[in-house]
């Protein structure tokens, strides 16, 4: 049976003297044991640069599988996103999901991998790491999550308008009574 580790609630990792700047979805890894550790964290839009007010409530589950040399990264992002409905521009808010995958490996052995996982994310990892850093791999998830097409609640059956403005039937200025008349016979013509 594998090694099984769970952490919960530990922001950033495991450590708490890590820097405060642009990577901020961190896992030391240096005293991990082979086999699978489970981690979730909660961090700020602030830590993965993304806007504060349109993601709110984030939180990442994290499932690492160490052997000897890899680390295989399998991220679970959830979170409540602010959106502008696209029929209606309403504004709504609606929980997404996004899941990723990463695979941390030898330089040496990057090459070899790549042609055989085509079009998987290989980074490397260096003998010497303490830790993964996963806030782009993270953001990138959480924004791949937004929809593409945003629906607001109830927006589907909503009336839309088709015509916008004032009504046309205000009284013509004089001097433009002869194009008006013209128009009207043209669209007559070519309905």
């Amino acid at each position: 049976m594998p090694y099984i580790q769970r952490s919960v609630g530990v922001p950033y990792g495991l450590t708490g003297d890590l820097p405060t700047a642009a990577a901020m979805v961190r896992i030391d890894i240096h005293t991990l044991k082979p086999g699978v550790h489970e981690f979730d964290l909660a961090p700020a839009a602030s830590d993965l640069e993304v806007d504060e007010e349109q993601f709110r409530d984030i939180s990442v589950h994290v499932r690492l599988e160490i052997s000897r040399k890899n680390i295989m990264a399998m991220l679970t992002t959830r979170a409540s996103a602010r959106l502008e409905c696209d029929r209606t521009l309403v504004e709504y808010t609606q929980d997404i999901t996004g899941s990723f995958g990463v695979l941390f490996a030898p330089p040496e052995t990057i090459e070899n991998l790549e042609t055989e996982h085509e079009g998987d994310d290989i980074r490397p990892l260096h003998a010497t790491d303490e830790y993964i850093d996963l806030t782009d791999v993270t953001r990138d998830t959480l924004l791949l999550s937004v929809p593409l097409r945003k629906l607001a609640p109830g927006a589907e059956n909503a009336e839309i308008p088709t015509t916008f403005g004032e009504p046309d039937e205000t009284e013509i200025d004089p001097r433009w009574a002869e194009l008006a008349r013209i128009r009207d016979q043209m669209n007559e013509d070519n309905p």
